[in-house]
């Protein structure tokens, strides 16, 4: 009896494994190894142009289960360009169908992560999203994000379903003030961790 409960198990222990094989779509999605909690995946879909007016589309399909979280990537020597009018729109929809992500800012806008030991290499700039404030009988708050979009969409994350295939949209509008030539970002789609 107890051999059959193990093997009955198999099939289900199987189907909970993701490899990144099964991910089809453009970029290369990468996995960091089963020791993180968040940040496990990275898909790079690209490159892009900050001081060219341009638009790129992109096609995601086979994610894995994940909360996940679209942004870029600027090269270290770009780091100025994270407090300046160049905007950037990142819009994600589930493909025929509704709007995932749908946001428009300014560089300076985005909230940018750094690394701690140097505090001009901005590693990514994202949206955070609108969050409503709810308090709890003990006096403290927790913050629910406010869903705006298919797939748990809120600011530029979203709720990855490994049945979905998403568009990606990435337009940028230069700044009359940028530097000139040319400042590429990486066009980034960053694991936030297992879907609450």
């Amino acid at each position: 009896m107890k051999r059959l409960t193990i093997v009955s198990l198999l099939p289900l222990l199987l189907a909970g494994c993701y490899s990144v094989s099964d991910y089809k779509g453009d970029g290369t999605l990468v996995d960091h190894g089963h020791r993180f909690v968040t940040n496990k995946y990275t898909l790079t879909l690209g490159h892009i142009d900050l001081t060219r007016a341009q638009e790129l589309h992109f096609r995601m399909s086979g994610l894995p289960r994940r909360e996940f979280v679209a942004g870029v990537k600027l090269d270290p020597v770009d780091c100025s360009l994270a407090s300046s009018e160049i905007r950037i729109t990142i819009d994600v929809r589930v493909a025929r169908g509704p709007v995932v992500i749908h946001e428009d800012h300014a560089l300076r806008e985005l909230v940018w992560t750094r690394n701690e030991h140097d505090r001009c290499n901005p590693l990514f700039g994202y949206v955070r999203g609108a969050a409503t404030e709810l308090p709890d009988r003990n006096g403290n708050v927790r913050m629910q994000p406010i869903i705006t979009g298919a797939d748990g969409g809120q600011g530029s994350y979203f709720h990855s379903r490994e049945s979905a295939s998403y568009d990606v949209t990435i337009g940028i509008q230069p700044d009359a003030q940028a530097p000139s030539g040319s400042h590429h970002a990486k066009i980034i789609v960053d694991d936030n961790g297992p879907v609450p």
